[in-house]
Formats: C-alpha cells, sequence, structure tokens
C-alpha cells in the first residue's frame, strides 16, 4: 500500500506540469463539518475527532461573523467589533476548554487502546473517581460542558480493579504492594499513554494551524485555541511519582489517592528518568520545548496582526502569512518514546490548486531520532474537481530506520456544498507520528468514508 501512496505523490506532482481550467465550483469555504466514520469509537480516531474539535471551533465564528456583517452594513461597526470582542472572551472560557479537555482525555483512552484492546479505558468525573462518565469522546465531552470543576481522568481496567480491591480491603502493605507492581506495568509506565493528553492539544493546535493554509483564511479568534493548546504543558501541575511508593503516597488519611500513583507529569517524569531516556529529566526541560512551539511559529505572530487587522479594519479572516507561495512554518512539541521533541511544518503553494507540505520532527532532548514527512493535496479543475491528498512518512532513531507510514485521500463534489470523501491510512507504531495517533495494534490499516458540508 505504500507503494499506492508514493504513487499518488508522483501523479500529483506529474499533474502540476500541465496547464488546467478554472475551477468548476468555488470550493474555498471557511466553514466545514465532516461526518464520517473516523467519528466513531470503535475507530479511535485522533485525526476524525481531532479534526472534529477543529472544525467545532470555527463554526462557532459563523453566526458570529454574519452578526457582524451585518452590523458593519447598517453603520454599527463599533458595536460589532465589541460583539466580536466580547465572544472571544467568551469563547476563552466557554468554548476552548470544554474542546480541549475532552480531546486531551482522549489522548489518554486512545493510548491505552492502542497498547491494549483490551484494557477498557472509562472517563472519570473529578479526580476523586466519584462520577463514571462513560467509554467515549462524547461522554467526555458532554462532561466538560456539564462539569463545573473541569477536571476528568482517564483509567484502564487494570486500575479500577486495583481501587476496588483498596476500597474493599483494610491490609495497606498489600494495597501498597499491588499500587507498586502497577505503576510498573508497562501500559501505566508509559510515555505514550500518559503523553496522550498533551500530545492530543498541540495535534489538535496543528490541525487549526492547518486548516487556516487551506481555506486561506486566520479567523481572530483562532490564537486562543493554539496558544492554549501549545502552552498547556507549562501550566499543567507536575506531581512527582516515586520509584518507589509508601504509605503516604498512595493515602491521604485513609482515603485512597492516586495522585502520586499516577499522574501525567509525573509519570512521564518517573519513566524518561528510570528507563535512562533522559536521566536528568526536569520538567522545565518540557517547558522549554512548549515556549519554542510558540516562538517558533508564524501562527503566534499571524494572530497579532490578525487582531491589528481586526481593529483597524474589521477583518475577520486574515490571509496566513505567504512568500512567493511559502507559507511560514509553524511548529509543535511532543512527548515521545524516545525523548522530546519538536516538530517543523512548511508548505508551499506550488499552483492554486497543488499545496505541499514538509515537516521535519527531531528529538531535541533524549535519544536521537528524526522523522521526514512529505503530504500534497491537489484539486483536479479538469476532472470534476477532484481533490486528491496524499502523505508518506520515514522514521529514523540513533542512526536506525524505525519504520514508514502514510496515507490517500480523495474528496469529490457532489454539490456545492457538499463533498463526498474516502481514505486509506497505513499506521505504524514504530514512527513517532504513529505512536501518538495509531488506533489499534503497532501496524494499522484504516479505512474511512464520509461526507463533508462545506460553506
Amino acid at each position: 500500500m505504500l507503494k499506492l501512496i508514493t504513487a499518488g505523490l508522483f501523479l500529483i506532482f506529474l499533474s502540476s506540469t500541465y496547464g488546467e481550467k478554472a475551477p468548476l465550483k468555488n470550493l474555498e469555504h471557511k466553514y466545514k463539518l465532516s461526518v464520517s466514520n473516523l467519528l466513531l469509537p470503535s475507530a479511535n480516531s485522533t485525526q476524525g475527532v481531532g479534526q472534529f474539535c477543529a472544525q467545532l471551533q470555527r463554526l462557532s465564528a459563523w453566526p458570529l461573523e454574519q452578526t457582524y456583517q451585518s452590523l458593519r452594513d447598517r453603520n454599527l461597526e463599533p458595536l460589532g467589533k465589541a460583539l466580536v470582542c466580547a465572544y472571544g472572551l467568551l469563547n476563552r472560557f466557554f468554548l476552548t476548554p470544554q474542546l480541549s479537555l475532552a480531546f486531551h482525555e482522549f489522548g489518554h483512552a486512545r493510548s491505552f487502546l492502542a497498547f491494549n484492546p483490551d484494557s477498557d479505558p472509562y472517563y472519570y468525573n473529578g479526580f476523586h473517581l466519584r462520577g463514571y462518565i462513560g467509554d467515549t469522546f462524547y461522554h467526555m465531552l458532554v462532561c466538560a460542558y456539564t462539569n463545573t470543576s473541569r477536571s476528568a481522568m482517564v483509567l484502564p481496567k487494570n486500575v479500577r480493579e486495583f481501587i476496588k480491591y483498596a476500597e474493599q480491603h483494610t491490609d495497606k502493605e498489600e494495597v501498597l504492594r499491588r499500587a507498586q507492581a502497577l505503576i510498573n506495568r508497562p501500559e501505566i509506565d508509559s510515555v505514550v499513554t500518559f503523553g496522550g493528553g498533551l500530545n492530543n492539544q498541540a495535534i489538535l493546535a496543528g490541525i487549526i494551524e492547518d486548516q487556516a493554509i487551506f481555506d486561506h483564511g486566520v479567523y481572530v479568534f483562532d490564537f486562543i485555541p493554539i496558544y492554549i493548546n501549545k502552552i498547556y504543558p507549562y501550566l499543567y501541575p507536575t506531581i512527582e511519582v516515586p520509584e518507589t511508593l509508601t504509605l503516604g503516597d498512595i493515602y491521604t488519611g485513609d482515603n485512597l489517592s492516586l495522585i502520586k500513583v499516577a499522574n501525567d507529569q509525573g509519570t512521564i517524569q518517573r519513566h524518561y528518568r528510570r528507563h535512562k531516556i533522559i536521566p536528568d529529566y526536569d520538567v522545565d526541560m518540557a517547558h522549554l520545548g512548549c515556549f519554542l512551539s510558540l516562538a517558533l511559529s508564524s501562527s503566534t505572530y499571524q494572530s497579532i496582526y490578525g487582531m491589528y487587522q481586526f481593529l483597524g479594519n474589521g477583518e475577520i479572516f486574515t490571509k496566513p502569512f505567504c512568500i512567493k507561495g511559502v507559507y511560514l512554518p509553524n511548529t509543535s512539541f511532543f512527548y515521545t518514546s524516545k525523548g522530546l521533541s519538536l516538530r517543523f511544518k512548511i508548505a508551499y503553494e506550488w499552483s492554486p490548486s497543488l499545496l505541499f507540505f514538509a515537516t521535519y520532527e527531531t528529538v531535541y532532548k533524549g535519544l536521537s531520532a528524526h522523522e521526514f514527512v512529505l503530504s500534497a493535496h491537489k484539486t483536479f479543475h479538469n476532472f470534476f474537481d477532484i481533490k486528491l491528498k496524499t502523505s508518506v512518512c520515514a522514521s529514523f532513531c540513533e542512526g536506525s530506520f524505525e519504520g514508514m507510514q502514510g496515507s490517500i485521500g480523495i474528496s469529490y463534489p457532489i454539490h456545492k456544498y457538499l463533498n463526498i470523501d474516502g481514505s486509506y491510512a497505513l499506521f505504524n507504531g514504530n514512527t513517532l507520528d504513529g505512536e501518538r495517533t495509531i488506533p489499534y495494534d503497532d501496524l494499522d490499516h484504516v479505512f474511512s468514508a464520509g461526507i463533508t458540508l462545506s460553506f
């Protein structure tokens, strides 16, 4: 299948050398909503759920844009600007946190299932396990809007069994022994699993950045989900998980506490140190990565320009920074099994119908690992405006080839506002991208079919 994906890349490149007719339909729309089998809980798809979150974020601006344009037409632009700014604050407190929280927790659940399909992860409302939510992203999303504490956690079956045992037995020394065995298990002692939530937030920020390039439009408040999701490792609390637990680590008085048994930053730190991936690991190393992802991203400065344009000219959408077809790069920070990494992504618009992305990811603290991704997106205006997209990824670690993965997809416009979509993706858990996105197993083939509403 990788040969087919590579052939798709070659076909796209070859087609770019020939002239084309004007597009049959205007297919550039700012608002989209895609429905496909990737949204099913059984799909366990980071791509499907992440795209859904990004589209909801953008769709929320549609009624605001309509209202604002109506006020401008009536010479009430100051009122319109005040309304847009008020909405930005509303977005900050009542939309971005909920989508980010749900997608964060989904990152843990996906990783548990990818590691072990029998892990049976459940979402819990709050850190005290008092309210069982469910076992899907949608349970978590509803909870994020109804749970005022905005805290949640995902636990696999073996942790729930441990909690049940601890609540039913009074022998604290035996509970301590079981807790120690639990945190030494590979699904708990795992950066891929406990870094999955923070990684998902970086992925969501990256999807929003890519969305702006595809649509040739940056929404004035895109910076809110981008900033928050990129910088979240800095905001996330760190509670160290000791190598050897004591009763004080798992009990607060007579109440069972899991904070020192398994928490995101603490578990990541413990894993990097004990497996000598980063023997001197400190959370400040991760903080550096998330700040670099902001400082080295064009979206950071695009947001400042976008706000300036809005306040000065009333433009809700601005074009992303582009110099002679080259879109200035964006950067993402990730926790990986090889160490802390930065991913740099740059886009090049060969023509109005052909867009390339080149991605390079490197581990800056940990093992020596490098990953390269090339993707292309082509619209065939001579052939019913069909869109073809394909990507190939190659990963290397410590001088050795780790693996490849790739995807190919097609989109056919059946109406000005409707596209039929289909795709195939090969995921490889040995790649940096694969370990944080693969739905199941070490090598997974994923087929998707759906429809996209665009306007």
